[in-house]
């Protein structure tokens, strides 16, 4: 594509995969290398519950030439697995962790011995290019039920498989676990589990968006990972989203509303020695049907961990002990960076407020534009109106 006409110059295939109808098509995922030297297509086959999972692996170098390619397949039906993430190393090798429904049943639990456990396993599949079998990898996580999974390839070749988990099925998500490995000799060393500390969950229980009580201490189980970033350690960044349906009746017609809730974030900071920080960003997003304004952009820059977000003004001199205001309003909202250091100390400040603005920032998106610069993205808020607005935020 002409980066100044936007006219399409050239096409290339990258791969192919057959579908019975246009309403049953393949899923493609794409994954740049963290030197940004490699690209991975993955393309899940079309939905056949009963089948075998098959996929297409193609690896490519930044020229879209192909370097390796491989379809593959698991003899898992496609209804006992999910693929929670896939990643790609500078070498050009290919990772793709599965959750696989051993037990053959469609639950997150069964009963063994009279206890709930998981009806799954956690495994990694490693794909590389002149081998002609994949390596499975599997993690032993003592029973725990996992909420959420990234993998994090580091520059220095060793990847992280990291997430949350719970020790009820329906209870709240207690800790977090990682698992580091090496990319070249696949060594695995035990994944390591590791509790949310009760000043943490205190804090989050004052927010409403977790439990401190000695029976079952932790988030709710409305947090989810939402992205994941390495510097060297590993930030796992984990928000509280909610949406409530509601329906009201009359006689004569009825209407349905969306609710949306955005509340604090939790960073789980794992350090190179395989040691957990935890941060809180106290913050309460609410608003019904649409999320423009919701939600985060997470950077890193000079080895610290940013997060710009808009938030209610009140809160960014807050205490950070005190509950968090609620952001409705978007004139008395601000756009706003979030900075975590390496020993998890969190400083707050606004960019800019929206007090005298018809336009609202969307933090999610953002988008990196070098290595100090990045693109911002406001909407105009005026009924019947669409139109959006660009700047550049320099951190220098």
């Amino acid at each position: 594509m002409n980066e100044k006409t936007l006219d399409i110059e050239s096409k290339t295939t990258l791969g192919s995969f057959e579908s019975d109808n246009i309403n049953d098509q393949a899923t493609p995922t794409y994954k740049l290398s963290s030197d940004s030297t490699k690209v991975l297509l993955l393309v899940e086959g079309p939905v056949r519950r009963k089948e075998t999972e098959k996929f297409y692996i193609g690896v490519f170098n930044t020229s879209l030439k192909k370097l390796w390619s491989r379809q593959a397949e698991l003899p898992i039906e496609q209804r006992y697995l999910d693929i929670y993430d896939v990643d790609v190393t500078n070498d050009g090798k290919v990772f793709i962790a599965i959750k696989h429904y051993e037990k053959e049943v469609n639950r997150e639990s069964v009963r063994e011995d009279g206890s709930k456990v998981p009806s799954y396993s956690y495994t990694m599949m490693v794909y590389a290019d002149g081998t002609t079998k994949e390596k499975e990898l599997k993690f032993d996580l003592n029973n725990q039920f996992i909420q959420g999974t990234k993998l994090i390839y580091n520059k220095n070749g060793t990847i992280t498989v990291a997430g949350l988990y719970k020790r009820k099925h329906n209870g709240n998500i207690n800790g977090a676990f990682y698992a580091n490995f090496d990319g070249t000799s696949m060594n695995v060393k035990s994944p390591k589990m590791v509790e949310f500390p009760k000043e943490i969950l205190t804090l989050v229980d004052k927010d409403n968006y977790g439990s401190d009580n000695e029976k079952d201490p932790g988030l709710y189980s409305n947090f989810r990972i939402r992205h994941s970033r390495s510097n060297g350690s590993v930030d796992l960044i984990s928000e509280y989203y909610k949406l409530e349906i509601v329906t009201t009746m009359s006689k004569t017609s009825s209407s349905t509303s969306y609710h949306y809730y955005y509340g604090d974030i939790v960073n789980t900071n794992i350090d190179k020695d395989g040691k957990a920080t935890f941060t809180r960003i106290p913050k309460n997003q609410k608003m019904i049907n649409s999320t423009i304004f919701m939600g985060y952009f997470p950077m890193i820059y000079n080895d610290k961990l940013v997060i710009l977000y808009n938030d209610d003004e009140d809160n960014i001199k807050r205490d950070l002990e005190k509950a968090p205001d609620d952001v409705r309003s978007f004139k008395k909202a601000v756009f706003a960076a979030a900075t975590i250091d390496a020993r998890g100390n969190l400083t707050r400040q606004s960019i800019y407020s929206h007090r005298d603005e018809d336009y609202v920032s969307v933090p999610v998106s953002t988008s990196r534009i070098s290595d100090s610069k990045f693109l911002i993205v406001s909407d105009l808020t005026k009924l019947f109106k669409r139109r959006t607005r660009y700047g550049v935020l320099d951190m220098n």
